[in-house]
């Protein structure tokens, strides 16, 4: 657990100092759309370096960065300040500021009254994640991390992309037959038209041959075999 939390203080320290050197541009109040895109520029450097040290979703933007996590780091500090300064709380590990909470109030403003016990994002409205974590133990650390996905969730997941494989390979075996069956008749059909116009040619050349009228003789014997080729055929 110790080992824990130095880590993620060393990982806050990390974040916090990146805030603190670009702190102008980061909490400005800018008119033009040139500083805002440059204050926003800012931030997303800011989320890509936590989300690189794993304090940090990938999911998250520069604004969950902004007014939440670092929101919940600054009211702890606040509370823990205000604390101190209240007659009668003097000393203790509740008051004890530490490296984190010294870097957060170089960031603000050790003096500042307008930030002073709350935790107020630049939006305006009172962050309600900060307000939760400020009741939470100091021995608590705010990281933002993946929340796991339970194994009954992965096997009926599972089970179901299964079931819907199977039903999509019997689906295709079934087209797969149909078309296979259309596409023999159509052959049969094509041999039958073969086998006809071959004998077509026989009788033509017996009645040239023989000396009949042509088309006589290959008419009606081609006639009759067709149909009975196709009957029997299908």
């Amino acid at each position: 657990m110790v080992g824990k939390r130095a880590e993620n203080d060393t990982h806050k320290l990390t974040i916090l100092t990146m805030i603190r050197e670009q702190k102008e541009v980061l909490f400005g109040k800018f008119s033009s759309d040139m500083e805002n895109q440059n204050k926003e520029k800012a931030w997303n450097e800011v989320l890509l370096k936590s989300q690189s040290i794993g304090i940090c979703n990938g999911n998250r933007d520069w604004k969950f960065l902004r007014d939440k996590m670092y929101g919940v780091w600054k009211s702890r500090t606040l509370e823990k300040r205000d604390k101190a300064r209240k007659t009668g709380e003097g000393g203790g590990t509740t008051v004890c500021l530490t490296a984190v909470d010294n870097l957060i109030l170089d960031i603000i403003g050790k003096d500042s009254p307008t930030v002073e016990g709350i935790n107020i994002p630049q939006t305006g409205v009172p962050s309600p994640i900060t307000r939760h974590h400020e009741q939470t133990s100091e021995s608590e650390e705010f990281v933002d991390e993946a929340v796991p996905v339970p194994s009954t969730s992965v096997s009926a997941v599972s089970s179901c992309a299964v079931k819907n494989n199977s039903l999509g390979r019997k689906q295709f075996c079934k087209n797969s037959r149909g078309d296979l069956l259309k596409r023999k008749r159509e052959l049969q059909v094509k041999l039958l038209e073969l086998e006809v116009y071959y004998k077509k040619l026989k009788c033509y050349s017996l009645e040239r041959d023989l000396g009949l009228p042509h088309g006589s003789t290959a008419t009606t014997a081609t006639r009759s075999v067709s149909s009975s080729a196709i009957l029997s055929k299908l």
